[in-house]
């Protein structure tokens, strides 16, 4: 015979760390025929920001090996529902032998031809919540390779699937086993149908004159159980392959949502419920504050985020507790939407561009339709937040400088605006952005994201600027000859911490 040797390989995937079936990476292989030997090589990098990641930790990479379907893992060790036969697999773990690089090697001799499946998945991380774009996250790279060596020419006998089989010697039948090699249903018992005493092979059971009738029926779901009440069974895709799985949920694990060892309570999912959606409340100070101080479309923007924020989190729910009262997809958009327009206006209304422009609510329009547009593109990039705030800041910060060089004084001009208002609302803006991009998980999501509610709302009553006095000028005095003197109101402070009585005197002379 002739020894031919084929190579095929594909190309390097991002790994996801395991939290179900939905996180792996999916690889397809074909064995030939002929094949003797089969060797993946399995190739395993970081990288960082382009670069290579030198400096990213060492994560354990598994890879599953299946023939004619994928893999059936369970690397969390769950419990499976009853009565649910789990197919092998052969498994592999690479560990790191270089900073950035390392490979691993999987031999089968005399594989079966046809369809080879290979699953791949990190660990499973501590549920860190981070914010997209805030720093340059590892990315740990997955690239299989395939060497076959094929020997032609020779005739090789390989053992088949037995989906069914039957013998009549001497007018005498058996049927043997029938097995479905599917991996998402229940696998049946054996079916056994046996005629006569003799012609059977030795290893099944003893024959009798007795005919036996057997009928089977057999059907395919695609998730076992539906999932259950605590899961919901997703159509997934990696790249060309479509599949089902379940997605649990209220800490409910397994292949079919039915572990429940770490299954939330209802207590404790009403709690965390109650808590998202009541920190809210928070807001109705500054949308006091801002109607006594007459900013009113603040106050509406206020009110808008308020109410979107409450429903999102009732609707957001991993658990039985939820209420919807519009679709998801809506109510975040509304709710993340409400959170940045809440931050622009506030910051303008600081700016205090009234005097200056007399068209300051083209701003605002023009904040709400450019948060818009970008929450289309990415509702978790960092720069939807940091974008608008910089800028809005940008803004402020233009504006208290034209009136300090104009004033020739410090603006805003008190100190006990800075020391009770500006410093302890910045202060609380600055610790609820820490906590919401360093702190937060998915273990404590429910109670750092409720004090994210109270820090946020609570910073905006402390930032909002008092109630605007309009200015008051007097009619010009009567002129004299050779100069004239006009008796004017000074321009009212915009903090409205001076008292509006103190005048100035121009003298304005003419020739």
């Amino acid at each position: 015979g002739l020894f031919v040797t084929d190579y095929f390989t594909r190309t390097p995937r991002k790994l996801s760390p395991f939290r179900s079936f939905a996180s792996i990476e999916l690889f397809h292989f074909h064995i030939p025929e002929d094949t003797v030997i089969a060797v993946w090589n399995l190739i395993t990098f970081k990288e960082q920001g382009g670069t290579f990641g030198d400096q990213c930790p060492d994560r354990s990479i598994t890879v599953y090996f299946r023939s004619g379907a994928p893999s059936v893992i369970n690397p969390l060790h769950t419990h499976f529902p009853r009565d649910t036969a789990v197919p092998g697999s052969f498994a592999l773990t690479l560990t790191w032998t270089l900073p950035n690089r390392t490979t691993g090697v999987f031999n089968v001799t005399s594989p079966l031809p046809g369809d080879w499946f290979l699953a791949a998945h990190l660990p499973k991380d501590e549920g860190k919540i981070s914010v997209k774009g805030l720093y340059e996250e590892c990315q740990y790279l997955f690239q299989p390779q395939l060497i076959v060596q094929r020997l032609v020419n020779i005739a090789v006998l390989y053992p088949g699937h037995v989906t069914e089989q039957s013998m009549a010697p001497h007018n005498r039948s058996c049927l043997y086993k029938v097995f479905v090699p599917s991996y998402t249903s229940r696998v049946l018992v054996e079916v056994l149908q046996c005629r006569g005493a003799e012609g059977c092979p030795l290893w099944l059971r003893p024959c009798t004159n007795v005919t036996a009738e057997v009928y089977l029926r057999a059907y395919l779901s695609p998730c076992i159980n539906d999932c259950g009440i605590y899961g919901q069974c997703k159509l997934l895709r990696t790249n060309n392959y479509l599949y089902a799985a379940c997605e649990c949920k209220a800490g409910w694990n397994g292949w079919g949502c039915t572990d429940n060892a770490e299954a939330f309570s209802y207590g404790f999912q009403l709690l965390s419920t109650l808590l998202l959606c009541l920190s809210n409340v928070m807001f109705v100070p500054p949308v006091a504050i801002a109607v006594r101080s007459h900013y009113l479309l603040e106050a509406a923007v206020y009110i808008f985020t308020m109410f979107f924020s409450t429903f999102y989190h009732a609707c957001d729910q991993p658990g039985i507790v939820v209420f919807c009262i519009m679709e998801y997809d809506v109510l975040q958009f509304c709710d993340f939407l409400g959170s940045l327009m809440s931050v622009w206006v506030t910051v303008i209304a600081m700016a205090r561009l009234q005097p200056i422009v007399k068209q300051a609510s083209v701003l605002y329009l023009l904040g709400a339709m450019l948060l818009s547009m970008a929450l289309q593109m990415d509702r978790h990039g960092l720069w939807n937040l940091l974008g608008p705030s910089l800028f809005a800041l940008g803004i402020m910060a233009v504006a208290w400088t034209a009136r300090t060089i104009r004033r020739r004084h410090c603006y805003p001009p008190t100190w006990k605006r800075w020391a009770f208002y500006l410093c302890p609302g910045a202060l609380i803006a600055a610790a609820a952005v820490l906590l919401y991009a360093f702190v937060e998980t998915e273990e404590n999501y429910f109670y750092i994201h409720s004090i994210w509610h109270l820090l946020i709302a609570g910073s905006v009553g402390f930032l909002l600027p008092p109630r605007a006095k309009p200015s008051r000028r007097l009619g010009p005095l009567p002129r004299r000859k050779g100069c004239g003197y006009q008796l004017c109101v000074n321009e009212q402070e915009e903090l409205g911490l001076v008292d509006p009585a103190v005048a100035s005197i121009n003298s304005i002379c003419t020739s």
